[in-house]
């Protein structure tokens, strides 16, 4: 067989080898090209193309130098259905094609695009398109143009939308790091009872946490265990544990940490508790713990078992058993008098 006609047919449920090498001997095939399609749809669902591939009869398919085309599924109809646009693009510098499977064994400089803009990287990943799942032990990091998030030890699951898959559900067990662009901590101000971050705050979040993150992408939760650490242009916070809901775009919707939570400010400002909570919607942040919370800001020190600040009213209320010791200010320079009124 002539390695520069290789060609794979796409008239068949699934495309096999225009002249099969004979039972296990390998044989190796130069300009490789290799397509699958739908059996009940007749429609391409992946294109597998290299530099060089070694296979044998039934066995898998070992590319080097590979570019994967995968695309997603169209609903069943009568007759052929053509090919939707590609919405995954694979590359690496090694690929293992499990025919039976439809696994794809990927290593070396491993890239994946989605056509949404997600990009995941990594340097061995095994992805698993006809049952939407990837995984790897490797360090791996996923970008979609407003976040960040990379660690080692990540799964993945693929979720059906109606504008086609989507990497959803992402774990990472261990060093993990996320970066969030255009989000805030501005909800720890609402703590301190404090104005909004201004524009010239560079609007960016980094948490890491020492145990595992998982990120549903459909709903926008990220939740972290295992001492959390996020920190911003302004703000600081540590707890055990942190759930985010991210909005529409990609801001901090609501945020929620538990465990030994510690907050500050570069303008020495500190909270302790045991439970921090603050809701965007309805700009109000509250702390609460046991037996007492403790918020230092620059006018005192606020002791009791719970504190709320309510944004639009400027209300702040505390709950339970508690003092509030209060700074008294420095003496007015203008003033002459005992009475402190001026001449």
């Amino acid at each position: 067989m002539r390695a520069s006609l290789l060609f794979l047919a796409l008239t068949s449920p699934l495309a096999v080898l225009a002249a099969p090498p004979a039972p296990d001997m390998p044989e190796t095939l130069q300009g490789f090209r290799w397509a699958t399609r739908d059996p009940k749809t007749g429609q391409v669902t992946m294109i597998l193309a290299g530099r060089e591939a070694t296979t044998t009869k039934g066995g898998p398919i070992d590319v080097s130098g590979p570019t994967i085309s995968l695309f997603d599924r169209v609903a069943p109809g009568p007759g052929p259905r053509p090919a939707v646009p590609s919405t995954t693009l694979i590359t690496a510098e090694q690929a293992r094609y499990h025919r039976d499977t439809g696994l794809l064994s990927l290593k070396g400089k491993v890239v994946v695009t989605r056509s949404d803009g997600t990009v995941l990287r990594t340097e061995a990943l095994e992805w698993n398109d006809p049952e939407g799942r990837f995984w790897t032990e490797a360090p791996a990091e996923v970008t979609d143009g407003t976040s960040l998030i990379a660690g080692t030890g990540l799964k993945g699951e693929m979720a059906e939308t109606p504008e086609g898959r989507l990497m959803d559900r992402i774990t990472l067990t261990k060093d993990v790091k996320t970066v969030l662009n255009g989000a805030q901590l501005a909800g720890l101000d609402d703590l301190f009872a404090a104005v909004e971050a201004g524009p010239d705050a560079p609007a960016g979040v980094t948490i890491t946490c020492g145990g595992s993150m998982v990120y549903q992408r459909r709903s926008g939760v990220i939740d972290y265990t295992e001492g959390v650490a996020a920190r911003d242009a302004r703000h600081s916070l540590e707890a055990r544990s942190l759930s985010l809901l991210l909005g529409p775009d990609r801001r901090i919707a609501r945020l929620e940490a538990s465990g030994r939570v510690r907050a500050g400010t570069p303008r020495g400002e500190e909270a302790t508790g045991e439970s921090f909570r603050w809701d965007a919607a309805t700009a109000q942040a509250s702390l609460s713990g046991a037996p007492y919370v403790r918020v230092e800001r620059r006018g005192g020190t606020i002791r009791a078992a719970g504190v709320v600040h309510d944004r639009p009213s400027g209300r702040t209320e505390f709950s339970g058993p508690g003092v509030v010791e209060l700074t008294p200010a420095p003496p007015d320079p203008t003033s002459t008098s005992e009475t402190g009124h001026a001449p």
